[in-house]
């Protein structure tokens, strides 16, 4: 999907390490955000949220050095409601 600049997007999932015991831990940004922009090879946005701006990744999963498993972060537009 295409976003410009400004748009408003949910973050749902993304990169997760398997500790020793099994549990999965989650590594990846959530919530609702505005789009800032996206690396040129489309592994990554970056989306404002909170105030901040977060790397969210969105490339081909894989096993990075440290053992987190890079799995893309699910990112969709949507409509913000008026307060």
């Amino acid at each position: 999907m295409n976003f410009e600049v400004g748009d408003n997007v949910k973050i749902t999932g993304g990169p997760y390490y398997l500790a020793k015991s099994g549990n999965k831990i989650p590594m990846g940004e959530k919530g609702v955000g505005t789009f800032v922009r996206a690396e040129e090879d489309g592994t990554a946005l970056y989306i404002k949220i909170a105030g901040m701006v977060r790397y969210v990744y969105i490339g081909p999963e894989h096993t990075s050095d440290t053992g987190t498993i890079m799995s893309p972060h699910k990112v969709v537009k949507v409509k913000v409601k008026a307060k």
